[in-house]
């Protein structure tokens, strides 16, 4: 962004030095082409810039230090005496350009017409001195909107961290919690889940550093989940289905995990059959994720859909997809749904 701050100043500097010479070649060209002689094309080009160099003066002089440096700190009266000083030497630049000519063409005073030219080229320098602090002030304004928008980038940057950081000690624990009720009911799996958690645990912590990752990477680890989680859960019914024309597409890291840990978590039931459908498909550009499950809430005050996992993929998908992405849950004969549409991933 810093990038794009520069080369939009860079521009204006070049539209400014275009401007200038235009206004200085334009009179001279027109006189030589008028009369159709360029022999004395460098001696009218003299005339001009000595004519135009003062108003340049007044305006480079505001634009590249009065304005930055007095008016932009809050200098004032600096700034104001420095424009009287250069409207000073303006005043008098005129006066001795008049007289010079009333020398040559007629010998004459016409203090009018000199009152006239002094008012016209007074109005002229105040209107420069404004442009100059116009374009200072976007370029001034644009610089800030920019940091504005750096600003915002690494605070939602870190935020994404502090989440992500947040989300992988709460996998951990849901997934230590269900091994350690694995244990009571059959020690060997337990000790196989303990590998699987391992190899888990691995991506979660080194392969999910990056604001984006592969979504084949993400697929093969629920893949694994899931297959950890059967182990604990042996009597619920589990449907996987992913659609395999999904593209290389990139997504948040652990992005599947958090609805697929509420699934197994409040699906789970001693007395009641239990299923768990989860189905990814991608279609016109849009990735949608849906899980359906049973829903067994442990007591009346415990509600589905709500806690860290699912406040931290929320606040993930406004930060990564502010407003190209929907998310909706309900519940319907005792089966939880939620369903999330991500758009323009390709």
């Amino acid at each position: 962004m810093k990038t794009d701050s520069s080369k939009i100043n860079l521009m204006v500097q070049l539209v400014q030095a275009l401007i200038c010479l235009i206004f200085i070649a334009t009179y001279p060209l027109l006189l030589c082409i008028q009369q159709q002689d360029f022999s004395f094309f460098l001696y009218a080009l003299g005339g001009s810039l000595k004519f135009y160099g003062i108003s340049f003066i007044t305006y480079f002089i505001n634009f590249y230090w009065a304005i930055p440096h007095l008016l932009f700190k809050e200098r004032t009266m600096g700034f104001v005496a420095i424009n009287m000083l250069v409207l000073t030497i303006h005043f008098i630049d005129k006066y001795w350009f008049y007289m010079g000519l009333s020398t040559t063409w007629n010998q004459g005073k016409d203090y009018g017409y000199f009152i006239n030219c002094l008012i016209i080229s007074f109005v002229t320098q105040i209107i420069l001195i404004f442009i100059a602090i116009a374009v200072r002030y976007f370029m001034r304004w644009n610089e800030l909107r920019i940091q504005l928008q750096e600003e915002k980038q690494r605070s939602a940057e870190a935020e994404l961290t502090w989440l992500k950081n947040q989300l992988n000690p709460h996998f951990l624990f849901n997934t230590l919690n269900n091994i350690s009720s694995l244990v009571q009911i059959d020690a060997d799996k337990a000790q196989d889940s303990i590998s699987q958690l391992s190899d888990l645990l691995r991506y979660a912590l080194y392969n999910t550093n990056q604001p984006k990752v592969p979504i084949q990477h993400e697929l093969e680890f629920i893949q694994n989940y899931i297959n950890l989680m059967k182990l604990r859960s042996a009597s619920t019914q589990v449907s996987l289905k992913i659609d395999p024309s999904i593209p290389p597409i990139q997504v948040i890291p652990l992005f599947f995990i958090s609805p697929i840990e509420n699934a197994f978590k409040h699906s789970y039931s001693s007395r009641e059959p239990s299923v768990i459908d989860i189905q990814i498909s991608y279609k016109d550009n849009e990735l949608h994720f849906t899980v359906t499950n049973s829903y067994h809430p442990e007591s009346e005050g415990k509600k589905i859909g709500s806690g860290i996992g699912v406040d931290n993929l929320l606040r993930r998908l406004e930060l990564s997809y502010p407003g190209n992405y929907e998310y909706h849950q309900e519940i319907k004969d005792n089966l939880y749904c939620i369903d999330i549409t991500l758009r323009n991933c390709a």
